[in-house]
């Protein structure tokens, strides 16, 4: 008996060891949280960022920071000899290691082929003017850029990359989408390097991103930070109980962002939300992007989303799903519906199951994949990191719609 015992307590001695060394293992990539260095918010507007912000095409928003303290601020818009301004609402925001005073002005009653002038004014500091234009209301063709994973590290190199391989699609570009971890690590010191990697593409042009895991401080229970939805704040009416989830109608396209870090019952709602937003489409072609592939090139198990999503991709015959983390490109066709996995950082992984995949290419440390959109045929090709148009990939698709 005394044997039996002790065999038993062996046993469970053994499997504590081993089950510690697992959790010692993983404890960083699901605990640790990189210290935020403390930083004082700049004393002009700097970080501009141009955006959608209801489901119109027509909508812009605007977000900057500027100071640690809420003072009346607005967006002067300038088209032809006309100058309007546009009060800004702000809210501070105070994370681990400070706090700074984030703005966003809403530009609504846009019209069609215009363009546009303007700068944002906080207290009386102004920013530098900048400009965009709004598409041609006669043509039905919509040309974007999707990045995955940015991720840069501090005073890293990817800005001038990232942006020259944007610039080598000469064609003249609607929008830029960002497939989730645009920031390394929820600091400021990331956001800045974020602003960088980004410049001139943020103020000219509307930005697009999905929530990535990089964007969630861990824990037992990850949480996003209330600056991921003010920089990007169309999220601020379009969120769910909480989830960051957007839906843009833009010419012929629908374009949906997911939120998949969330637990499940978050996934849950989002899978309601989803199935509303597919039921009632009245675009001829659906696009959604979602940061955790539906199917992955490394043997990790994305069960949860993947559960909450890809039967209705599949049930509403989503035409493409633009999705990151990974670290690599890839694409399959699943039924009627194009998956594709891209990543532009500095990071790469290997990876351990492609018998799905049509292609995969793991060679570059980034791909920019530039998407030309008509109402007879939905275009993709793929660039890697040495700019090199149809380099890696390419592919069409004809609507069902």
């Amino acid at each position: 008996m005394h044997s039996q015992k002790t065999k038993i307590l062996l046993i469970v001695l053994v499997l504590a060891g081993v089950l510690g060394a697992w959790v010692a293992s993983r404890w960083k990539a699901w605990f640790y949280n990189p210290p935020e260095l403390p930083y004082e918010a700049p004393v002009s507007p700097e970080r501009v960022l141009l955006t959608f912000g209801d489901s119109t095409e027509l909508s812009r928003n605007v977000s900057w920071i500027c100071g640690g303290e809420v003072v009346p601020s607005f967006l002067e818009l300038q088209s032809h000899d006309t100058v309007l301004r546009y009060p800004a609402v702000g809210e501070v925001f105070a994370s681990r290691s400070g706090k700074a005073a984030y703005y966003h002005a809403e530009l609504r009653n846009l019209t069609y082929s215009s363009d546009y002038r303007y700068r944002v004014c906080t207290g009386e500091r102004y920013s530098e003017w900048y400009a965009f234009h709004t598409q041609d209301s006669l043509t039905d063709t919509v040309r974007f850029v999707f990045f995955g994973d940015v991720q840069d590290t501090v005073g890293g190199t990817l800005g001038p990359k990232l942006r020259r391989c944007f610039d080598c699609w000469n064609e003249e570009k609607d929008f830029v989408v960002f497939g989730g971890d645009l920031c390394e690590r929820p600091t400021d010191a990331s956001w800045r390097q974020t602003f960088l990697s980004i410049d001139s593409i943020a103020q000219s042009l509307p930005v697009l991103a999905c929530t990535g895991n990089h964007d969630y401080i861990k824990g037992l229970h990850r949480t996003l930070e209330r600056r991921f939805p003010l920089v990007f704040s169309y999220f601020l009416d379009s969120q769910v109980e909480g989830n960051m989830v957007y839906s843009l109608y833009y010419r012929n396209i629908h374009l949906i962002l997911l939120d998949s870090n969330r637990d499940r019952a978050d996934l849950k709602r989002q899978r309601e939300w989803l199935e509303n937003q597919l039921a009632a489409n009245r675009a001829r072609w659906i696009i959604v992007v979602v940061h955790h592939p539906m199917y992955s090139v490394r043997n990790h198990n994305h069960k949860r989303q993947q559960a909450a999503f890809d039967d209705l991709l599949l049930k509403y015959k989503v035409d493409l799903v633009l999705q990151g983390h990974e670290h690599a490109y890839a694409a399959m066709q699943k039924g009627h519906t194009a998956y594709t996995i891209s990543h532009f950082s500095p990071k790469k992984y290997r990876v351990k199951n492609t018998d799905d995949f049509r292609v995969v290419d793991t060679l570059a440390h980034g791909y920019v994949q530039m998407l030309t959109v008509t109402d007879s045929v939905l275009e993709m090709v793929v660039a890697d990191d040495r700019c090199g148009l149809n380099n890696v990939d390419s592919f069409e698709l004809s609507p069902i719609r």
